[in-house]
């Protein structure tokens, strides 16, 4: 299972997305947008993930196509 929240300790705020232990984690990095900000501390930690921006879009629309 997959935890995300909204943090707004920055701003604007980002979305921190947890999985529930390494392998988890192994599968977010996976399918991780190159935006994408990745933490492997010694301690488990979530990754954060910046604001939707326009590039994020047109990466969405990549991963569609590598789907199909």
């Amino acid at each position: 299972m997959v935890y995300y929240f909204t943090s707004n300790v920055i701003d604007p705020p980002a979305t921190i997305y947890v999985g529930k232990d390494k392998f988890e984690n192994e599968e977010l990095i996976k399918f991780g947008w190159d935006c994408d900000i990745w933490v492997r501390p010694s301690l488990p930690s979530p990754p954060p993930r910046p604001p939707p921006t326009d590039r994020d879009e047109k990466e969405k629309e990549r991963q569609k196509g590598k789907e199909a």
